[in-house]
């Protein structure tokens, strides 16, 4: 445990000296990833918070996506906290957003901005914009299952529940997850096909839930039993 603490006081040490002088991508990545690793407190908010203010203008794509990818899952609902924080969630897209300026290619960026819109803003019109770059990618044939499940949930929030029932079928058959049943679930609830939503809420309740998940989960179920 003690060399587990050095290791991460190092890396913070080695953060601050990065912030101050010129940043080196190739050492800074492990530093960053390691210092984070530990999760969202006040050591890893304020080195975030410095890298954040350092790059805002000076881009560097390494900085951006760890911090994007750290302020994502800061923000995501957890066990003693089960909601969206918004604050962590919206730098979490600047972070985002400042990459896809730069490569508006990268569908793992569309991907989170969109969630990001969808699920902690619960914006759904913002949600279905970011989604384009994925709506693109669907026609060039090079959108993996993951992203599929995405454009699913991102249908299913705008009232498209026959779109949203096939991206999600296509989806969960070749990256079954929980969010995707549960999504599945209401997008078949929508369609008033009452036994396919509750089968998919099934095989979503017997497959390892995150915290968002078993929200999701949970107020599916609720609005099923009010039928």
């Amino acid at each position: 445990l003690e060399t587990a603490a050095k290791a991460k006081d190092d890396a913070f040490s080695f953060i601050d000296q990065l912030v101050a002088e010129a940043p080196s991508l190739a050492m800074t990545r492990g530093a960053m990833r390691s210092a984070f690793s530990a999760g969202f407190n006040e050591k890893t908010a304020e080195a975030a918070n410095k890298i954040l203010e350092r790059f805002k203008s000076d881009y560097d794509p390494v900085f951006f996506m760890v911090l994007g990818n750290s302020y994502l899952n800061w923000a995501a609902p957890t066990v003693e906290v089960p909601t969206w924080n918004k604050e962590r969630a919206r730098k979490a897209l600047f972070a985002f957003e400042r990459v896809q300026k730069e490569d508006p290619d990268n569908l793992s960026v569309a991907n989170n901005i969109a969630w990001i819109y969808l699920k902690a803003l619960e914006t759904p019109d913002a949600a279905d914009r970011a989604a384009e770059p994925l709506r693109k990618a669907e026609s060039e044939n090079r959108l993996s299952d993951i992203h599929v499940g995405t454009l699913g949930i991102v249908q299913l929030a705008k009232g498209r529940y026959d779109s949203a029932r096939g991206y999600l079928t296509r989806s969960v058959a070749s990256a079954p997850s929980a969010t995707r049943y549960v999504h599945l679930a209401l997008a078949h609830y929508y369609l008033k096909n009452s036994d396919e939503a509750r089968r998919n809420l099934r095989l979503a309740n017997n497959l390892p839930c995150s915290p968002a998940d078993t929200l999701e989960l949970k107020k599916a179920q609720a609005l099923l039993e009010r039928k």
